[in-house]
C-alpha cells in the first residue's frame, strides 16, 4: 500500500480527534495509521530530510484542518477538535474527500 497524501488523511485525522482528546503529532499518527492501513514499515519510511513520511503527512492534514477551523491548537504541539469539527463529523453530508473539506469553507 502507498502512504495516503495529506489531503486524503484529513478525514481520518479529524475522526481521530472525535473523542475530544488533545493529541500531539506522534500520538495522532499512531492513532490514524491502523485506520488507513499504514503498516509499521510504511510508518518508518523517511524523507531525504530524515522526517517520517507518514507523520509529516498527518501533520500537514492537521494544519489544513486547523486552517479550516475544524481543529484548534490548544498549546504548542497539541490539537483538539472544535465544535465545528464535531458538527461536521455528525452531519450526514460530512465530506469524505479532501476537495469536499475545502468546499465546506468556501461554499
Amino acid at each position: 500500500m502507498t502512504i495516503p497524501s495529506a489531503p486524503d488523511l484529513m478525514r481520518p485525522v479529524l475522526t481521530a480527534h472525535e473523542d475530544g482528546a488533545r493529541l500531539r503529532l506522534g500520538d495522532l499518527a499512531t492513532r490514524v495509521a491502523p485506520t488507513v492501513g499504514v503498516s509499521e514499515d510504511e510508518r518508518t519510511q523517511r524523507q531525504p530530510s530524515g522526517d517520517y513520511v507518514f507523520t509529516q503527512r498527518v501533520g500537514w492534514a492537521r494544519i489544513y484542518l486547523e486552517q479550516l477551523g475544524l481543529l484548534n491548537r490548544v498549546i504548542p504541539g497539541e490539537m483538539q477538535i472544535t465544535d465545528a469539527g464535531r458538527s461536521l463529523l455528525r452531519a450526514s453530508s460530512a465530506p469524505a474527500t479532501a476537495s469536499a473539506f475545502f468546499d465546506v469553507r468556501t461554499g
